[in-house]
């Protein structure tokens, strides 16, 4: 069998390439289609003639289990849809956040809040006593220069 290369005038025929797989009806001196380097031969008319029944029937009794597959895969990529777009909103309500100040582990649950107010105006009154030094070293730097 002779091959074509793409780019080709050719004659009326059929025309099959197998990398890429291609086949092509030329009418009266077309060019034959393709990127550069890709390469056809010619089908005889009768082998086309005699393989259209054979290819309608393979059509006809494979046509149920095209449809089943179809569906099938529709329905799959419906149920993967929806799972995906469930789980992305709804993925913040099963992340888990660790909060240690959420626990209350110091026993009963309950903090004796004078205690915690007695120390806060002990750290204030540090923090305070602590800026009122600083303020005085400050101004005996500034009257010294």
């Amino acid at each position: 069998m002779k091959t074509y290369d793409a780019g080709d005038k050719v004659p009326y025929g059929v025309y099959f390439s197998a990398n890429p797989f291609n086949l092509h009806y030329i009418s009266d001196d077309e060019v034959l289609p393709g990127a550069q380097g890709t390469t056809f031969k010619r089908l005889p008319t009768l082998l086309i003639v005699a393989a259209g029944p054979a290819i309608g029937g393979i059509f006809v009794m494979a046509f149920p289990a095209i449809i089943l597959m179809a569906v099938m895969v529709a329905v799959w990529k419906l149920g993967v849809k929806t799972v995906r777009s469930f789980a992305s909103k709804n993925a913040h309500l099963v992340q888990m956040n660790w909060e240690p100040n959420a626990a209350y582990l110091t026993g009963d649950g309950k903090e004796p809040e004078e205690d915690a107010e007695a120390i806060d105006r002990d750290l204030e009154d540090d923090e305070v006593e602590a800026l009122e030094a600083e303020v005085e070293t400050r101004r005996e730097e500034e009257e010294k220069s």
